[in-house]
């Protein structure tokens, strides 16, 4: 197949390039499933712990920005800007990362499943077909999302409280959610995340499949 023909042309994965070329420096064919899912899932975390690392600090003005309304949105949180100059006159640098470990922890555990269950799939049944494709994605997308999700929420609650000097401890901020909602309070909003799932199983199967299209291209021109 049309694959075939340029499988040697490794691309730069999306779940980070670097991190796997850490985690592993055999090529692809003598890789086994079960080493796919594993470095792909290292690959993945990784990049996401460095990116949400990188940019935690916006992350948590564009999550409260979002959870006010009304009123005490006007006074205080109009802005990602206005957001910031509260944080830090109320709180100074460390509440730029209030809920940090929480949310890093939901996304690298997210990327982690997202990119490694595809991965997995993709090299288990040597997928060709997009819809194919496109249950992968979106099967590892779905699977992904309620694993992390429950982390998810307590970080943005956690973020939500220390704004309003509520107690916001890890600890205090799971009682406050189970006695409030029950178990079923950690997947508060978790539909939205499953509708969003067949946009990341398409992104998935899109980007590979303008990446095959780019290099048939490219080996056209070449003459390969």
């Amino acid at each position: 197949m049309a694959r075939k023909r340029y499988e040697h042309l490794q691309k730069p994965s999306v779940s980070g390039f670097y991190y796997r070329r850490l985690v592993s420096h055999r090529p692809a064919h003598q890789v086994t499933s079960n080493q796919v899912l594993l470095y792909s899932s290292i690959a993945g975390g990784a990049a996401a712990a460095t990116t949400i690392a990188s940019f935690y600090p916006i992350y948590l003005c564009q999550t409260i920005v979002s959870s006010h309304a009304g009123s005490l949105r006007k006074a205080k949180f109009s802005s990602l800007f206005g957001c910031a100059r509260v944080i830090q006159k109320e709180f100074g640098p460390r509440g730029f990362y209030t809920g940090f470990l929480s949310v890093t922890a939901s996304v690298t555990m997210n990327r982690s499943v997202y990119f490694g269950v595809y991965d997995f799939f993709k090299k288990l049944y040597d997928a060709e077909s997009s819809i194919f494709r496109f249950a992968g994605g979106l099967m590892s997308t779905t699977v992904a999302g309620f694993v992390a999700y429950p982390m998810e929420t307590i970080g943005r609650r956690m973020a939500v409280n220390s704004i309003h000097n509520q107690p916001s401890s890890f600890n205090d901020t799971i009682k406050q959610i189970l006695t409030t909602y029950g178990f079923s309070g950690l997947y508060r909003g978790s539909l939205v995340n499953v509708l969003r799932s067949f946009g990341g199983a398409l992104l998935l199967v899109l980007h590979d499949d303008i990446y095959e299209i780019m290099m048939k291209y490219y080996l056209t021109i070449h003459g390969r």
